[in-house]
């Protein structure tokens, strides 16, 4: 089950342009450097809450009547904001498309986000590469358990308003790879195809198990059968009026790693 790519605009140059630098006001020059992907470090986003919830409670947010809804401001450990906007958006003129779309940038335990990364995870959060993401400083850096690494976390989804890249912290992650299966996976979460309830209470819960069970079989008994399994890069799954269809994702990098993919021919074996 693919779901429509989100990196199929971009920018392009406009013909008989001169040549050396663009007369771009500072604004319009940050936005034509920016891309999906990329995190923004600011202060903190806000969302609406109903007074008495868990998270009004956290804050401390007292004052409100039982049953009112609240404006809450919640800010990342790490600093970070990942870019969700198309970069054909992001370029535009604050006129056309005044705010981005941002998701804040958590650390997850390293299982869990090893177990992202291997594709078992799901479309809430994306797995960060290591080496490319830390926080913005050591006063966030100093909030962050040992043993965790970084994912965008789109259960909380924010607006940003353009002018505010004149004043942020910016940084091009994730890279190379990385990046086009962030582009992917973002598009896959927003035009995926969705699930009866009895689909998400029944059926995928025990798909989730069984893969679950099939990739630490997998890590613990390496065989012909689990080097296939260690070549997955993503699971899609789809339910069906009768059926349950589990589908790969088959990485030529991980297949090379497992010992799968016949490098004459590159054919998986």
């Amino acid at each position: 089950m693919r779901g429509a790519s989100s990196a199929a605009c971009r920018s392009l140059p406009i013909p008989g342009e001169p040549r050396g630098v663009p007369a771009w006001s500072p604004l319009e020059g940050r936005l034509r450097s920016r891309e999906q992907g990329d995190l923004l470090g600011f202060g903190a986003t806000g969302i609406a809450v109903r007074q008495g919830s868990a998270p009004a409670q956290r804050a401390g947010l007292n004052d409100a009547a039982p049953g009112d809804v609240v404006s809450l401001s919640i800010e990342t450990a790490s600093g970070w904001y990942a870019v969700l906007t198309q970069d054909c958006d992001l370029v535009r003129g604050v006129d056309d498309e005044p705010c981005l779309t941002v998701a804040p940038v958590l650390y997850v335990p390293r299982a869990t986000w090893d177990a992202l990364n291997a594709g078992m995870g799901n479309f809430r959060m994306f797995p960060l590469p290591l080496r490319d993401v830390e926080p913005t400083d050591d006063a966030h850096a100093a909030r962050i358990p040992d043993g965790h690494a970084p994912v965008v976390d789109i259960r909380f989804i924010g607006s940003v308003g353009k002018s505010a890249l004149l004043e942020v912290r910016q940084r091009h992650a994730p890279t190379g790879k990385a990046k086009l299966r962030f582009q992917e996976w973002i598009g896959q979460r927003f035009a995926r195809e969705s699930f009866a309830d009895a689909g998400h209470e029944r059926v995928l819960p025990a798909a989730r198990q069984a893969l679950d069970d099939t990739r630490a079989q997998a890590s613990t008994k390496p065989d012909a059968d689990t080097k296939v399994l260690a070549s997955v890069s993503e699971w899609y799954v789809r339910v069906t009026d009768r059926y349950l269809e589990v589908m790969v994702r088959l990485d030529p990098d991980r297949a090379r790693a497992a010992g799968t993919l016949k490098k004459a021919s590159g054919e998986f074996s």
